[in-house]
């Protein structure tokens, strides 16, 4: 696969990810790892090998939804799936898309949001701790 922000999940996989609690797929379809990684699942199909048929650019690797079979008209019987005149064994489950983090953003600090302790601090220090965001 060439974009790490897509995986395909098997069925199995999934169930055991959340028998071991090690995620959760929530009603949106969201499936959010232990290490807080997020992927948003579609039903799928990862094109395993070339079964017969005309020679023309290859799926072998692709994932495809299920959805987009179903738009470009290819047939999914089983664990086939004819593309043209091309048959292809795949294997059903997911495709995962990484939902990318928002980052956050933190409100700069001014000289009137540091603490003083009970000594009065050098403006080194002072300085040290603004640019340390403490």
């Amino acid at each position: 696969m060439k974009n790490k922000k897509i995986i395909f999940l098997k069925y199995a996989l999934l169930e055991e990810i959340e028998m071991s609690k090690k995620g959760n797929l929530d009603s949106n379809q969201v499936l959010t790892l232990i290490n807080k990684k997020q992927y948003k699942l579609e039903e799928a199909v990862i094109f395993k090998e070339k079964l017969e048929g005309e020679p023309s650019k290859s799926l072998v690797n692709e994932i495809i939804t299920i959805k987009n079979i179903e738009d470009f008209g290819y047939d999914l019987y089983l664990d086939t799936v004819i593309v043209d005149d091309t048959a292809y064994r795949v294997e059903e489950g997911f495709k995962g898309t990484l939902i990318e983090a928002k980052p956050v953003v933190k409100k700069a600090k001014t000289i009137n949001d540091v603490e003083f302790s009970e000594k009065e601090k050098t403006s080194e220090q002072l300085l040290a701790d603004f640019m340390l965001g403490l």
